[in-house]
């Protein structure tokens, strides 16, 4: 115990454990250097420190209190891992040029962690992977990366959104089956990669209470890979965008290239892709079931304002069929609308309603390129502000009506 004013300095050739009395805070001044070796610190109700802890492996358990606090985060050197338990929060920033490994870390309210270089996930112990759990809030942030791929930092999903910022990449995978939260996630290089996976729920976008005003992911690649993907509160910023089995709505997607929906597994068909907002300013869509005899269950809508053209290619596997069997209600399963005047709509590939129809509308041309096939168990509808081209070689086969609408001309 010391008093409020006082504190605790360590310098050992061993290893250093130190605790509190019941219901007092673990004050660190002066540092502690315990070189390769292993420091613990428990307290009863939070712990501060002035001076940096040098060590292997740090092992924190705060209470009732925090450990360290916003603008006085303990700072650290560690060559090992770093493992923290409170019920409070968590700031904790590694100065030294090593990498910051993660093992368990757990807060009732915030988890806030910076690195001068990267942040690193401990690899999984057994058949229970360690993870970070907070009860509101995480935030992560690194001068070089956050995880890596294959080897990303593991976050409980239990809705508590995640904001992280590196240079290069960030890597992030639910652990359990809820809601895997991203607030803001950024990349500063223009390079720059985020990998997010959660094969057993479901990845949101959502700013959350405290947040800043927006939510989204921001990055050069953006690869999403989940049982669900909702972006409906937030946006994808990248030059290209990949989303693995996608169900979303109402989403904001910013892709100057490419964006890929991958829906379904081997064997299991996929759910629907829903890309609604007029915001939307991706220019190539690409639409993939991963099994081609499952296909698509649910229905395909895509909204952009591509100020340079849209293309869109259908199909399933390496080269096969997207076959779409729809909602019993809606009668239009797959739509797809470029909203920008004088833009074109370009479709490629082979898409197969099953039970459905289809319609495609832009505010400047529309083609149907050479090697395309496209087919309607019920209704296809092309219209376009200007031309409507069908090439020599593509096909267009409704069973009940077919309706070409030009502003201009139909060749």
């Amino acid at each position: 115990q010391t008093a409020a004013d006082g504190g605790v300095s360590a310098n050992s050739t061993g290893h250093v454990y130190l605790a509190s009395t019941e219901g007092e805070t673990l004050r660190i001044k002066g540092g502690i250097n315990a070189g390769a070796n292993e420091v613990k610190l428990l307290a009863g109700n939070g712990i501060t420190a002035e001076g940096r802890i040098t060590a292997k492996d740090l092992t924190l358990y705060g209470g009732k209190g925090d450990i360290g606090r916003k603008g006085a985060e303990i700072e650290t050197d560690l060559s090992g891992t770093l493992r923290a338990n409170t019920e409070a929060s968590v700031y904790l920033k590694q100065t030294g040029t090593q990498a910051l490994t993660l093992g368990a870390i757990a807060a009732g309210k915030d988890i806030n962690l910076h690195a001068a270089g990267a942040i690193r996930m401990e690899a999984p112990l057994g058949a229970a992977p360690s993870y970070l759990n907070a009860g509101n809030r995480i935030r992560l942030a690194a001068g070089s990366s956050i995880g890596a791929n294959g080897a990303a930092v593991r976050i409980l999903s239990n809705s508590a959104p995640v904001d992280a910022e590196a240079a290069s990449e960030i890597s992030l995978k639910g652990e359990k089956n809820g809601d895997l939260v991203l607030g803001t996630i950024r990349t500063r290089d223009a390079n720059g990669t985020v990998n997010v996976t959660h094969e057993g729920g479901t990845i949101k976008l959502s700013k959350g209470g405290d947040a800043p005003s927006f939510a989204g992911v921001r990055a050069d690649k953006i690869n999403l890979r989940a049982k669900n993907a909702d972006l409906t509160d937030g946006s994808l910023e990248g030059k290209t965008v990949v989303v693995e089995a996608a169900d979303t709505e109402k989403s904001v997607l910013h892709a100057s290239e490419n964006a890929t929906f991958t829906v379904g597994t081997t064997g299991k068909a996929g759910g629907s892709v829903q890309i609604l907002s007029e915001k939307n300013t991706f220019s190539k869509a690409n639409v993939r079931a991963a099994d081609e005899a499952a296909g698509l269950m649910g229905n395909v809508n895509l909204v952009t304002n591509a100020a340079s053209g849209l293309t869109v290619n259908f199909g399933a596997g390496s080269a096969g069929t997207l076959k779409v069997k729809g909602i019993d209600q809606n009668h239009l399963d797959v739509r797809v609308r470029n909203l920008a005047k004088n833009q074109s709509l370009t479709l490629e590939g082979k898409l197969q309603t099953v039970d459905t129809g289809m319609a495609f509308t832009s505010g400047g041309s529309l083609t149907v390129k050479s090697g395309a096939v496209y087919t309607s168990a019920r209704n296809m509808a092309l219209a376009a502000q200007e031309d409507v081209t069908i090439e020599n070689g593509a096909v267009l086969d409704a069973e009940k009506s077919l309706l070409l609408e030009a502003g201009k001309n139909v060749l």
